[in-house]
């Protein structure tokens, strides 16, 4: 969905700032789109950005542990190690500052149901 967002920013830009040229709207779904309460700022398509950023990983990562054609316990050792990698050491010095909080705040919920939450036969089970 936020791919798809993303993908369409100029339409949504264009109904934004050009209410008037949308057809078969009523006039105060009109007045609405006018109003500006709708519209989105560069910093809003930044975060938006972020966020497909930081969830594209995890939408992978989710899509190959939910395969049915092999086995995915095998999967799921090099899946958790991958996004460990992408929260802990990819890094890039144009990264957001609200794109590193993300991570961070990943990283802690990683670290908290990998690490502290799973017993132990379940991690030995997966390693």
């Amino acid at each position: 969905m936020i791919d798809r967002f993303s993908n369409h920013r100029f339409i949504i830009d264009n109904i934004n700032s050009q209410p008037f040229k949308v057809p078969d709207i009523s006039s105060v779904q009109r007045m609405k789109l006018a109003s500006k309460k709708f519209e989105f700022t560069n910093d809003d398509w930044s975060r938006l950005k972020d966020l497909q950023t930081v969830l594209k990983p995890f939408f992978k990562a989710t899509k190959a542990i939910s395969a049915k054609n092999y086995p995915t316990l095998a999967a799921a050792y090099s899946i958790k190690y991958a996004l460990r990698y992408f929260l802990f050491n990819e890094t890039s010095a144009n990264e957001s500052l609200w794109l590193k909080s993300l991570k961070l705040c990943l990283r802690r919920t990683l670290e908290l149901y990998f690490d502290e939450k799973m017993e132990m036969h379940q991690k030995n089970t997966s390693s």
